[in-house]
């Protein structure tokens, strides 16, 4: 997803070692050029699905406005 300014984009990737009861999602953001090319990584975050669940949707509405 990148950011309306396209100065960020954030990846969501799915951890395949978590256990499927309990799955796990990295979150990676990144800085990216006006064509919302991935250049430098910013931070990695890992984590419960229901939380990247959240984030993905804030994002939308986002993004979406």
């Amino acid at each position: 997803m990148v950011a309306p300014t396209n100065d960020f984009c954030q990846f969501f990737i799915c951890d395949p070692k978590s256990v499927k009861v309990a799955p796990t999602v990295f979150t990676q953001l990144w800085y990216c050029t006006k064509e919302g090319i991935p250049t430098r990584l910013k931070n990695t975050r890992r984590l419960d699905y229901e939380s990247s669940y959240e984030t993905w949707n804030e994002l939308v509405l986002i993004v979406g406005n």
